[in-house]
């Protein structure tokens, strides 16, 4: 009996360490290794009425770029000749850390896990809709804090519900 109690308990350990290493923890599969305060997440919602073309609604593409100040962005998007510099996902100043360029359909909602660049203080998003003025596609976030300090606490995960509507951007309040 006592055996066969000891084989019972090693098995309810060992499958309660197998079922908490499969929560529903997806950062940890994304980005292994990572704090929460390292990873961003982005919960898109995008309409299905998105970047309409003669009536009909089309894919548009979104850049994210990790910066630590704004002026050479809001450079670009103050100039629409220059604003397609954006849409090519291409590092433009030293002022981005990071850039990342995605895809989105219409009707589709996408989460995109991003590890945080070190110095990271703004993200800035840039969407290529077909018929819209640059500051309507074009989106700053600032972004709480990183660091750690003495006696404050940990930083928190980053985690932005963003609204890719139907000719511009928004950042949705949690």
């Amino acid at each position: 009996m006592r055996g066969l109690h000891g084989v019972l308990v090693s098995l309810v350990v060992v499958l309660s360490l197998v079922c908490s290493s499969c929560s529903n923890d997806e950062k940890r599969e994304d980005l292994p290794n990572r704090t929460p305060a390292q990873i961003m997440t982005l919960n898109l919602a995008v309409s299905d009425r998105v970047n309409c073309i003669d009536g009909n609604p089309a894919s548009l593409v979104i850049c994210v770029y990790q910066l630590d100040m704004r002026r050479d962005f809001d450079g670009l998007v103050d100039d629409p000749a220059s604003f397609q510099r954006l849409l090519e996902g291409e590092k433009f100043s030293d002022s981005v850390l990071g850039r990342e360029r995605y895809f989105l359909n219409p009707g589709e909602n996408k989460r995109i896990l991003i590890e945080r660049r070190p110095g990271t203080r703004l993200l800035g998003l840039a969407a290529g809709y077909y018929n819209s003025s640059p500051q309507d596609a074009s989106l700053v976030i600032v972004l709480p804090s990183a660091e750690r300090r003495m006696l404050r606490p940990a930083p928190s995960p980053v985690v932005l519900d963003i609204e890719v509507g139907r000719d511009s951007l928004s950042q949705k309040q949690r």
